[in-house]
This record gives structure tokens, sequence and C-alpha cells, in this order.
């Protein structure tokens, strides 16, 4: 999987990254309202319109995909210890019946009177 440490760092530029678009988003949002506002036209046009929802669009998109990946990488984790105890459950019973006097055909020491 990943190397320790790495989940942190991801995580960080995550959140700057999310930081920068939700500044950008701000900054869009408040200029398409002040331009709403100050122009002496019906208010807000069709084109600020579909701006707006454009940005609020691809911030939920961006979002979203980094919370599926977040929940993916988990579940990925998740598995992969359910599978490695599987196996090193599997293995250790397998050791337990490869000694003498455990199960199977193989012989025990003699009996102690």
């Amino acid at each position: 999987m990943s190397e320790p440490g790495t989940d942190r760092g991801r995580d960080r530029v995550a959140a700057i990254l999310a930081g920068g678009l939700v500044l950008a988003l701000v900054l869009i949002t408040g200029g398409v309202l002040y331009d709403a506002i100050v122009s002496e036209g019906p208010g807000l046009s069709e084109n600020a319109t579909q701006v707006l929802t454009g940005a609020f669009g691809g911030i939920l998109g961006v979002l979203g995909a980094y919370i599926g990946f977040r929940a993916g990488a988990s579940a990925a984790t998740d598995a992969h210890r359910v599978d490695q105890d599987l196996i090193t459950g599997a293995t250790a019973a397998q050791d337990r019946r490869d000694e003498p006097g455990v199960g199977g055909d193989t012989p025990g020491p003699p009996a102690q009177t």
C-alpha cells in the first residue's frame, strides 16, 4: 500500500487545494454578485447564473471525488488487513498441524508413564 506518513502529507495537500478552491469560489461569487448589484441591468444575468452553477458544481465534484477516494482507500486498507489476518491465521493453523502429536497422521511422542 502506501508508506506510513504519506497519507498525512496527501491530506495536507488536499486541504491546501480545497482552501484555494474555496477562495476562488468566494472571489467569483463576490464578483458576480457585485456586478449584479452595481449594474443597471436586470440583476443576475444568465451568464452569471451559469458561472455560479459551474463554480459550485465544480467544487462539489472535487470534494466528492476526494471523499470517494478516501473511502475507497480506507476500504482497500481494511480488506488488506482482513486478508492478512486470514492468511496469518491459516498459516498458524497449518504450523500447529505440522507439530508432532497435534492432529493428522503425525505420530506424537511416546506417552510417559
